[in-house]
């Protein structure tokens, strides 16, 4: 009864031994891919490494002694600077270093410099490079100066700020503005503030009602004895001035542009010597 070997027995043998087999598979399966993800954490650690390395070196050797290789001046408006005298102002015709470029400096030297540029952005571009990009101050309305020998015309921007005079107006046509008070006449400086909204006014005209700005011819400030002031604005195609109050509403200029244009049409306009707005409606006055 010892000796007999039952079937099912050879079986399970067979079976325990097919296990084995799969199991060992298993393992060595098991253990390349281990040896697959090592391989691949090697080679990370590796390329950070060499990253870092590089990090290091550049912005410890080689960015700190980097300079500025190219300038590129963009103007948006025309303006009688010289591109050397921009760089001369600012420190850029010398060899600079790119990590010592102040911005803001660099904008502040060019507009403290020329009076009439408005606005500087500077950016820093691929490389070593710089971009300055200029923008000019554009002037709403002369004005004269007068002193006791001659009159001297100057620009004026919305800010107030006087930027053009004397020969180097170069904008003629454009509304004049007449009765400010200004203690002295200096480049650079600025009108008063109470004057500010009226230039602003203008601005606005310039802008979205160029049809009615370019009619302008002179806008008269009427000083009331330290109370504010009237306007007296007069039309280059009609004699009618039109009395505002402080301000020069855009839709009340059009509106008085209509009535001097039925006026005109009319040949009614002789028959009255001022066209009254400081209400906001039109009240014409007989001569």
């Amino acid at each position: 009864m010892d000796n007999i070997i039952y079937p099912n027995h050879r079986y399970r043998q067979k079976v325990k031994s097919r296990d084995s087999r799969k199991n060992f598979k298993s393992f060595l399966r098991q253990e390349d891919k281990t040896g697959i993800l090592n391989k691949i954490l090697i080679v990370l650690i590796l390329c950070v490494s060499v990253y870092l390395l590089f990090f290091f070196i550049y912005h410890i050797y080689i960015k700190p002694n980097r300079i500025v290789e190219n300038v590129e001046i963009i103007f948006y408006d025309k303006l009688d600077i010289d591109q050397k005298d921009i760089l001369a102002v600012t420190g850029l015709d010398r060899r600079t270093l790119y990590a010592d470029v102040r911005e803001e400096a660099i904008a502040n030297a060019i507009i403290n410099s020329f009076p009439y540029v408005k606005e500087v952005e500077v950016l820093k571009t691929k490389g070593s490079s710089l971009q300055l990009k200029i923008s000019g101050r554009r002037p709403v309305c002369v004005s004269l100066f007068n002193t006791d020998s001659v009159s001297v015309p100057f620009a004026i921007d919305s800010e107030g700020r006087i930027f053009e005079l004397g020969t180097a107006v170069k904008e003629f046509d454009l509304p004049v503005i007449s009765g400010i008070k200004i203690p002295s006449l200096e480049l650079d400086a600025r009108i008063p503030a109470v004057y500010i909204s009226v230039l602003q006014d203008l601005e606005l005209l310039q802008k979205q009602r160029p049809v009615v700005y370019n009619r302008i011819s002179e806008i008269a400030v009427d000083e009331k004895n330290g109370k504010g002031y009237d306007l007296y604005v007069y039309f280059r195609m009609y004699d009618l001035p039109v009395q505002m109050g402080s301000r020069m509403v855009l839709t009340e200029m059009e509106a008085a542009v209509q009535v001097l244009d039925l006026l005109q049409s009319s040949g009614l306009s002789e028959s009255y010597y001022l066209l009254d707005f400081r209400s906001g409606k039109p009240i014409l006055k007989k001569q």
